[in-house]
């Protein structure tokens, strides 16, 4: 019995080897910062006898057409954090948290791209290819507590998917044709990348809405005087990789908001003053949060005072995706004072409160106030676009 045992167990093991699959998530947790060839992720395509070019592939419902892609190295690492805007810069002493509720918009399309066709990935990339470059982040819930003198703010790292391989393209001549013919042409090492979805199983009443991510949640330790992050030595060890600190640029805009939460008059993050509009017409959930996420390409962007009122609407419409429409009202003092600044990860900020608190089924209309009246007075709406 025991030696029947033994065989049974065995077998399954052998057959859990044969299925799993590291590069594509499927029975197998990939190892970051390790390239995995072609006898650990078994590519769905190979090249051809010339060891040059990858096999032929007709481009579906374009018969005059071939693309294919073979799969020789696959990379797994962080991209560029994103701090999780919806909690408050922690300031030492104090025990900070985040919680699985605690999700924000990303979007990497600065720095993620493919040079291969999606539809081209899709069919040559073990597990597919969604070619995702923004999205909802999910987070872990953490504590860290913090001393006198100590600061920072929790951040999400998403993992991005890297594959590397040979792409041949080119003409069939005609209907008939299965090949390139004569006119095809191949390129070695064409890399493309793309940030992991997870399905965590959030609905869309919670704004799940949208793709969630892949990635991990950690604590950037910071100096307190200037919100600059502390040396490496002194952070966690996923936050020392090239690539994940913000640059500069993208900080400068982070750190702007974190000063402007020590005065009373920072209102982006206090859900006590959401408010929801009811009514039969509201945008849907899913183009808010596109229309925030395509946002959030560009951080650093603001509405100041001199903008604001060359505009002389009283509002500006800062994204707007399918249905809905993101934007920002604010005050005569607004137009009339010469240092009223909002950038986008405030406004941001104050969006996601929106959605925490109003999102209904799929449809979401409500305001948020970012600074109080007489003071930079101004709001962020989400309603119909």
């Amino acid at each position: 019995m025991l030696f029947v045992l033994f065989v049974l167990t065995q077998l399954l093991a052998f057959a859990h080897a044969a299925t799993a699959n590291a590069c594509d998530w499927v029975g197998a947790t990939p190892v970051l910062y390790h390239q995995y060839d072609g006898k650990s992720c078994p590519p769905p395509r190979h090249l051809q006898e010339n060891n040059v070019d990858c096999e032929w592939r007709v481009v579906p419902d374009d018969h005059y057409s071939c693309d294919s892609f073979c799969q020789m190295r696959t990379n797994f690492f962080y991209t560029m954090e994103t701090p999780i805007f919806s909690n408050p810069y922690c300031y030492g002493p104090v025990i900070c948290s985040v919680g699985a509720n605690d999700h924000i918009f990303y979007n990497g399309k600065l720095h993620l791209g493919a040079s291969v066709e999606s539809g081209t990935l899709d069919d040559g990339v073990s597990g597919g290819w969604l070619g995702l470059r923004q999205g909802n982040t999910v987070s872990q819930p953490l504590f860290v507590s913090l001393g006198p003198n100590e600061c920072g703010y929790f951040a999400f790292l998403p993992i991005v998917r890297e594959v590397c391989g040979t792409r041949t393209w080119g003409k069939t001549h005609n209907h008939f044709r299965q090949d390139c013919g004569d006119e095809f042409h191949t390129t070695a090492n064409a890399c493309n990348s793309e940030i992991l979805g997870a399905n965590t199983g959030r609905s869309a009443s919670a704004w799940g809405s949208g793709q969630d991510l892949k990635g991990d949640t950690i604590f950037v330790r910071t100096d307190c005087a200037n919100h600059e992050p502390l040396p490496m030595d002194q952070q966690n060890p996923a936050y020392r990789h090239p690539g994940v600190a913000m640059p500069h640029d993208i900080r400068e805009a982070y750190t702007a908001f974190w000063s402007q939460q020590k005065h009373v008059s920072c209102l982006a993050i206090d859900s006590a003053k959401t408010s929801c509009v009811t009514g039969n017409s509201a945008p849907r959930v899913a183009d808010c949060v596109d229309a925030l996420q395509n946002m959030m390409g560009k951080p650093g962007n603001s509405i100041t005072s001199s903008s604001a009122a060359d505009l002389g609407e009283g509002y500006t419409t800062l994204s707007k995706s399918g249905s809905c429409a993101v934007r920002l009202y604010y005050d005569d003092q607004f137009t009339r004072s010469s240092n009223c600044n909002i950038n986008n990860i405030e406004i941001a900020a104050a969006a996601a409160k929106v959605l925490d608190k109003c999102a209904a089924g799929a449809g979401v209309r409500g305001k948020q106030p970012i600074r109080p009246d007489g003071t930079c007075g101004c709001h962020v709406v989400l309603e119909m676009g």
